[in-house]
């Protein structure tokens, strides 16, 4: 059974470019979806499996300019969203931790850079959670944290860039989530 746990917004536009008075008022955001994931479970319980999906105007999220990354402690895991908007498996071992981003796939040529004043990706909607039913246990005990991460280029350099990071609310208003 999936759950509900929170809303999400994924961007790629220019931004503030109407604003002369602004130092460095030329500027473009990248914004990025995270969610940090503690499986909380004991160690000696096996490890969980879970699939997120993403839902954008009541349908699936289904857009090959998006890339997934997966880090479960144990490097970078690069997907997609399947036609479904849901992900692969996320495999969380009990006791760690895992970042899990989800952003415009920047290496698309027809992201950056955009028209002046004119966006080249804005995406809203929510996302859920449930456990795979590959996973090799159902009951887990999560703590987590959702976030975006913004980015602000004036140039499309790296040395260029500014961050920013925003937590967003849980659809329960907590930070514990427990299957099934």
């Amino acid at each position: 059974m999936a759950k509900l746990l929170s809303s999400f917004e994924l961007l790629v536009k220019p931004i503030a470019s109407a604003m002369p008075l602004l130092p460095g008022g030329d500027r473009t955001i990248v914004q990025a979806y995270l969610l940090l994931l503690s499986n909380l479970n004991p160690i000696s319980e096996p490890e969980v499996a879970l699939r997120l999906k993403f839902t954008v105007g009541g349908m699936p999220l289904n857009s090959r300019k998006l890339l997934t990354i997966f880090d479960p402690g144990t490097g970078n895991q690069f997907d997609t969203l399947d036609v479904n908007g849901k992900t692969g498996d996320l495999v969380l071992p009990s006791g760690f931790t895992g970042l899990f981003w989800l952003q415009s796939d920047l290496r698309q040529p027809d992201v950056l850079p955009a028209p002046p004043n004119k966006p080249n990706l804005e995406i809203r909607g929510y996302v859920e959670a449930e456990v795979s039913p590959k996973s090799a246990t159902s009951n887990v005990k999560l703590l987590i944290t959702p976030q975006h991460r913004s980015m602000f280029f004036s140039s499309l350099t790296a040395s260029d860039c500014n961050q920013k990071t925003c937590l967003l609310s849980t659809a329960w208003g907590g930070a514990l989530i427990e299957f099934p």
